[in-house]
């Protein structure tokens, strides 16, 4: 029986030629993953940095467009008490031209109120 177990040189040589190009293959495909992951990296840090600068442009202009609270408040009681205090002096005025008139109203409204009071649903 003769021995089969000799090896062709050029298969060893297409072995490691297999191999070598595989190996070139996968730092390439390495390498072009990891600048691909920097340029992601890079990409998001700007877009955050492009977020945070919208959000406080945003702000700024809402501060400015919004009085203060202090201001806000102020007004809103001086306009109230005005109109409630115009509103009382017209209400004593009407009630003193015409008093009969005042004493029906008045009276009408209390049994409606008395009515809606005692009925219930």
């Amino acid at each position: 029986m003769a021995n089969t177990t000799a090896t062709n040189p050029n298969e060893s040589t297409s072995t490691k030629s297999v191999a070598d190009k595989a190996s070139d293959a996968a730092e390439k495909a390495s390498a072009s993953v990891k600048k691909t992951a920097d340029s992601a990296k890079e990409s998001a840090k700007s877009l955050a940095r492009d977020a945070e600068e919208a959000a406080k442009s945003s702000i700024d202009r809402v501060k400015d467009a919004v009085p203060s609270m202090e201001g806000v408040t102020q007004y809103v009681q001086d306009t109230t008490n005005v109109d409630l205090q115009k509103m009382a002096d017209d209400a004593t005025s009407f009630v003193r031209r015409n008093p009969g008139t005042s004493l029906a109203a008045a009276a009408g409204l209390g049994v409606l109120i008395g009515v809606a009071m005692s009925k219930r649903y």
